[in-house]
C-alpha cells in the first residue's frame, strides 16, 4: 500500500485482498478527531481484521489516534514487530506475522489453538503505546473445516439463505465496524454472520447472467473478511447448486379430510432435496473429528428449515407452512403430508372460479363440491425449504370434512362369494378427490367410480329405484346440481368369505369413511331345474331349488345361456321364473342370481345338471295310438309313438281339448320306455286313458314337460263300456259268439292269454258262416251294467287314475299290467 500521510488529510484508499475484495478501507471517518483530545497521545482504538490463520500475511487496519510518522512506525504483534505505515491520524496498516515467527525461538510449550496476541505500535521506533492492548488471534484454518451447507441449493437469481456449520466460528472482523466474515460462492462474496462458534449464514448471491442455466459452485466461508486462500475457511467440497424452480403437474389425492395428514403425491419436474450438503472428517485427529461430527448434526438457531417441502400457501392472507417432502422412487414424484386441522383451517377458502386453473381443477367450479362445504388450499414445492424459491407453478388440494361422505343405501346389498357383483352406492358427498376412489369390502378394497363432474356419469339413468332413493334420502334445494352429482359412487365386488362385511367408501383413494352400509356374501349353488325343457317359444315355468336362494339381495333373475328373465321366491324356496323364448333347439346353462346382476361372477356356478333344453314343438309328431279305442269307463293303455319326443318333466298326455269334463280329469301321466340322458329323447309313451260321460272320438295331445300342450291329429275312440273289455262276461249271451269273433279278427286290446284261449274256442265252436256285418251289429249289442263288486274287479284303476305303488325299496312302482320295459316317470 502507498499513500502515507502526516496530516491523515489523504484520499480514502481502499485495501484489497488478492481477490479484488475490499477487505477494509483506510479512508473511513478519521477517529482521530474525536479521540486525540482526550489521550493526547497515540493510542490504538481497534484492529480490522482482529484475526488470521496461523499463516499470517494478511494486512491489518489499525485504528486509533493522534497517529504520525515520526520515521520508524512499527506494528508489535506479541513480542514480533513489523513495519506498518500511516494513512492519516486515525489509521495504520500492517502485515501480521505468521505464528511460526511468533513462536520461533521460544522456549516451552506453544500456545493453544487459537491464541490472542496482543498489538501495539510505535511511531518512532522506541516507544509503544500502552493502553488499551487490543488482541489479535491466531487461528489454523485446517482445523476449523466446513461441515454442513444448509440449505444445497437455491434460485438462480438468489437470495436463499444458507447456513453453514463447522468448528471454532468466530468474527474476526475486527472492531472497526464496516468489515468482517464473508461467505464465497464461486467467484461471487456476500457477507456473512457468524452465529455461534458452530454457525454461520449468509444470502447467496445471483448467478451470473452469462450461466443462467443449472450450475453447481463452491462454497467458502471466511472469518475475517480475506476471501482468497489467506482468509478462506473449507476446501471447496461443499457445493451449491443454482437451478430453475420445480414446475408441479399434478396432486395425488387432490382432496382430503379437513384433520389433514393426507399422504400426497406431487408430480412434476425439477425434484432434488437441497436441504444439506456435507463432508467427511479428513482430519487425524480423534477429538476434532467428533466435533466435526456434532457440528454436521447441528441445528439451525435461527431458521429451521426442511430442505425439499411442499408449501402450503395462504395466498399473502397466512404466513405459509412448510411440510418435509421425500421424492419417490420415480424422480417426478414427491410425498409430503398434509398439516393439521387448525392450520388448513387458517390457510383454505371455500372452493370456486379462483382454483380452477390451478392444476386444472374444473371440481373447483363445480357447484357440487360447493354444496358440500369443500375448501381448497394452495400447494406450491420448494426444494431448499425456502418460501422464496418454491415452485412459479402451483396446485389446489381440497378439504371436505371428515362427516363426508355419508353412505344411505347399497344396491344389491349382497352377492356370491365369487365376487363381481356390479354395487351402487346412494349417499351424499360421494365426490371425487382422488383419480382413483376405492370401495371396501371388509379388509378388501377395489376401484370405484363417482358420479363424475355434476352428475354427468348416467349410472342411474338405467334404475329407477336408485333415482327414487336418491331423491328420498337427498332433497336438493339448488337446482344447478343434477340427482346424480355427489350421489352415486359404484365399484365391483370382490371375491369373499361367507359372511356379512362393513362396506365403506374412499374418496381420495386411501382414507375409508367412518359410514358404512352392510354387505353380505353368500354361497349360491343351483341342485336342480324342473323342468328340464320347453318350447321355443318360452313361457315354461321353471322352479329352481338350491343353496343361498332364501335371500334376496337386490332382486332375484335367472339366466338360460345368454338371456336372463326376472324369478321370485316360492315358499318352498325355490325361484320360479318363466324361461325366455330362443330361436336355436338345444340345451343351454340354467343359472340364477340374488341381486339382480346378471354377470359372470354374480351369478351361480355353471354345471352340467343344471341345463335346459329347448326343443322345436314343429318337429313333436304323433304318428300312432295304439290300441286307438277304449271303453268309456277308462283304464286303456294306450301306446304313444311318433317323433321329437323328448321327457323333459312330468309328462303328461290330455284326451280331448278339455283338461277336465265333469270334475274328471282328461290329463294323464304318461311314461316312457327309453330315456338318452343327453337329450332327453323319447321313442314313446304309455298313458291311460281317463273315463269319458259319453262316445267320442278325441284327440290325444302329449305334454313334454307338464305344460305346454303338444298337438295330435290323431283320435281316441271312446266305444260301449262293453266293446273291447277283458271279460266276455258283461254281454249277452246271443251276443257274445259274434264279439269274440269279432275280437279275435281285430287284436290288439289287451286280452290275457286265457281270455284270448276262451275266445278262440268259441269261435271254432261257432257257426264260420257268421258275417261281418252281423258281427258289427252283436258288438254294438247291449250289454249288462256291472254291480260294483264287478265293477271294483273289472276296472284297474281308481277314480280314473293309475294307482301309486311303492316297492320294497320305497321307488315308485309301475301300475298294474303296465308293459315290460315301460319306465315311470317319477313327476
Amino acid at each position: 500500500m502507498s499513500g502515507a500521510s502526516l496530516s491523515g488529510a489523504a484520499a480514502p484508499t481502499a485495501y484489497t485482498d488478492w481477490q479484488g475484495e475490499v477487505v477494509f478501507n483506510v479512508g473511513l471517518p478519521a477517529v482521530s478527531q474525536a479521540w486525540g483530545p482526550r489521550y493526547g497521545r497515540a493510542h490504538i482504538l481497534g484492529l480490522t481484521p482482529s484475526g488470521t490463520d496461523i499463516r499470517g500475511n494478511v494486512t491489518v487496519l489499525v485504528s486509533g489516534a493522534a497517529f504520525h510518522n515520526f520515521g520508524h512506525v512499527r506494528c508489535r504483534f506479541c513480542t514480533v514487530a513489523v513495519p506498518g505505515t500511516v494513512h492519516h491520524a486515525g489509521a495504520i496498516t500492517c502485515v501480521a506475522p505468521s505464528y511460526e515467527e511468533l513462536v520461533a525461538g521460544r522456549s516451552g510449550s506453544r500456545p493453544t489453538i487459537p491464541t490472542a496476541c496482543s498489538v501495539d505500535i510505535t511511531l518512532n521506533g522506541v516507544d509503544y503505546t500502552s493502553r488499551p492492548a487490543y488482541p489479535f488471534w491466531y487461528y489454523n484454518l485446517s482445523r476449523m473445516p466446513l461441515a454442513t451447507l444448509r440449505p444445497s441449493g437455491g434460485g438462480l437469481t438468489g437470495g436463499t439463505r444458507v447456513n453453514l456449520t463447522g468448528i471454532g466460528f468466530l468474527d474476526y472482523g475486527g472492531t472497526a465496524g464496516f468489515q468482517g466474515p464473508k461467505c464465497r460462492f464461486g467467484a461471487n462474496v456476500v457477507p456473512a454472520t457468524i452465529v455461534s462458534t458452530h454457525q454461520a449464514s449468509c444470502i447467496s448471491p445471483p448467478l451470473p447472467t452469462q450461466a443462467m442455466g443449472s450450475s453447481d459452485v463452491p462454497v467458502w466461508l471466511t472469518f475475517n473478511g480475506y476471501t482468497d486462500k489467506r482468509g478462506l475457511g473449507g476446501d471447496g467440497a461443499l457445493q451449491f447448486r443454482y437451478s430453475h424452480p420445480p414446475i408441479l403437474s399434478g396432486l395425488h389425492p387432490w382432496g382430503g379430510p379437513k384433520a389433514g395428514g393426507v399422504l400426497l403425491t406431487v408430480r412434476g419436474s425439477g425434484f432434488e432435496d437441497r436441504r444439506q450438503a456435507s463432508t467427511n472428517c479428513t482430519l487425524d485427529d480423534t477429538l476434532y473429528c467428533e466435533l466435526h461430527k456434532v457440528a454436521v448434526g447441528v441445528e439451525y438457531t435461527e431458521d429451521v428449515r426442511t430442505g425439499l417441502a411442499c408449501v402450503f400457501d395462504g395466498s399473502g392472507r397466512e404466513p405459509s407452512v412448510l411440510v418435509p417432502a421425500s421424492i419417490g422412487e420415480e424422480q417426478d414424484e414427491l410425498t409430503c403430508l398434509t398439516p393439521d386441522e387448525v392450520t388448513l383451517r387458517r390457510l383454505s377458502k371455500p372452493v370456486g372460479a379462483w382454483c380452477v386453473h390451478l392444476g386444472h381443477m374444473p371440481q373447483c367450479g363445480d357447484a357440487a363440491y360447493a354444496a358440500a362445504g369443500v375448501l381448497a388450499v394452495v400447494v406450491r414445492v420448494t426444494v431448499n425449504g425456502d418460501v422464496g424459491n418454491a415452485s412459479p407453478t402451483s396446485l389446489a388440494h381440497m378439504l371436505y370434512h371428515e362427516s363426508v361422505p355419508r353412505l344411505d343405501y347399497v344396491e344389491p346389498w349382497g352377492g356370491p362369494e365369487a365376487g363381481g357383483t356390479p354395487v351402487s352406492i346412494i349417499g351424499e358427498g360421494l365426490l371425487a378427490f382422488g383419480s382413483q376412489p376405492r370401495c371396501r369390502f371388509g379388509s378388501v378394497s377395489v376401484p370405484a367410480v363417482v358420479g363424475g363432474l355434476n352428475g354427468s356419469t348416467h349410472a342411474m339413468d338405467g334404475s329407477s329405484a336408485l333415482r327414487v332413493r336418491a331423491y328420498a334420502h337427498h332433497a336438493r334445494a339448488n337446482p344447478a346440481i343434477t340427482i346424480q352429482a355427489g350421489r352415486l359412487l359404484t365399484c365391483v365386488a370382490p371375491p369373499g368369505l361367507l359372511s356379512s362385511v362393513r362396506l365403506t367408501v374412499s374418496l381420495d383413494g386411501s382414507r375409508f369413511s367412518t359410514s358404512a352400509v352392510e354387505w353380505s356374501y353368500i354361497d349360491l349353488m343351483v341342485t336342480s331345474v324342473s323342468p328340464i325343457g320347453g318350447p321355443l317359444v318360452g313361457g315354461t315355468k321353471v322352479q329352481i331349488a338350491g343353496w343361498g336362494l332364501s335371500s334376496s339381495f337386490g332382486g332375484y333373475r335367472c339366466a338360460f345361456g345368454n338371456a336372463s328373465v326376472l324369478a321370485s321366491a316360492s315358499p318352498s324356496g325355490a325361484l320360479e321364473c318363466s324361461a325366455p323364448a330362443t330361436t336355436q333347439p338345444g340345451r343351454v346353462l340354467v343359472r340364477v342370481s340374488i341381486n339382480g346382476e346378471v354377470n359372470e361372477r354374480a351369478l351361480s356356478p355353471a354345471g352340467d345338471e343344471m341345463q335346459f333344453f329347448y326343443i322345436d314343438d314343429s318337429q313333436v309328431v304323433v304318428s300312432s295310438l295304439t290300441p286307438a279305442r277304449g271303453p268309456i269307463r277308462g283304464g286303456t293303455a294306450v301306446t304313444v309313438r311318433g317323433a321329437g319326443f323328448a321327457a323333459l318333466g312330468p309328462t303328461r298326455c290330455q284326451f280331448g281339448e278339455d283338461e277336465t269334463i265333469g270334475g274328471v280329469p282328461q290329463i294323464v301321466p304318461a311314461w316312457h320306455n327309453s330315456t338318452n340322458n343327453l337329450t332327453h329323447e323319447v321313442n314313446e309313451f304309455v298313458c291311460y286313458s281317463p273315463p269319458s260321460k259319453d262316445f267320442r272320438l278325441v284327440p290325444v295331445h302329449l305334454m313334454l314337460n307338464g305344460q305346454h300342450l303338444q298337438r295330435s291329429a290323431l283320435r281316441f275312440n271312446y266305444t260301449h263300456p262293453c266293446y273291447g273289455r277283458a271279460s266276455l262276461d258283461f254281454y249277452e249271451p246271443e251276443a257274445r259268439e259274434a264279439v269274440a269273433r269279432y275280437m279275435a279278427l281285430n287284436p290288439g286290446y289287451a286280452l290275457t292269454t286265457e281270455q284270448v284261449i276262451e275266445i278262440e274256442q268259441n269261435l271254432n265252436a261257432s257257426n264260420p258262416l257268421v258275417t261281418e256285418q252281423a258281427l258289427r251289429a252283436y258288438a254294438e249289442a247291449t250289454c249288462f251294467e256291472p254291480d260294483e263288486a264287478q265293477l271294483g274287479e273289472f276296472s284297474p284303476w281308481e277314480d280314473a287314475e293309475p294307482p301309486i305303488v311303492l316297492d320294497e325299496a320305497g321307488n315308485l312302482a309301475k301300475p298294474p299290467d303296465l308293459p315290460a320295459g315301460v319306465h315311470l316317470d317319477e313327476d
